[in-house]
């Protein structure tokens, strides 16, 4: 499936990419004076998605990390077909992976969570 992702009315397209999410209950575990743990609950919940993006050339590679850069200042649109998100990359997990016995391919993951 294709996808979008970028600043507003500047997305760029990623083809082939595979899109897995999760909807994340955000909350914190306190403590009551009693010693008894109770959790409380964000008010808004949000998507984890991780993308996959296979044989990924170096083209494809540095127009991922525009959008990286990008997403240090500003909140990315995530258009997935129908659907539209505001998100954010989430740095530390993304990994470039190269294939082996091509020159240059990568499989590239990355996380980005719903802001």
């Amino acid at each position: 499936m294709d996808i979008k992702l970028g600043i507003t009315d500047s997305e760029t397209t990623f083809n082939y990419a595979l899109v897995d999410y999760i909807y994340q209950l955000h909350g914190s575990v306190h403590t009551t004076p009693s010693g008894t743990k109770r959790v409380q609950y964000a008010k808004e919940d949000k998507y984890l998605f991780t993308v996959s993006l296979t044989f990924v050339t170096s083209d494809v590679w540095d127009d991922l990390v525009i959008e990286i850069n990008n997403s240090k200042l500003y909140d990315l649109n995530l258009i997935i077909g129908e659907d539209n998100y505001t998100v954010r990359i989430i740095p530390e997990s993304i990994s470039k992976k190269p294939i082996l016995g091509s020159a240059e391919a990568y499989n590239i993951t990355f996380n980005l969570i719903e802001v």
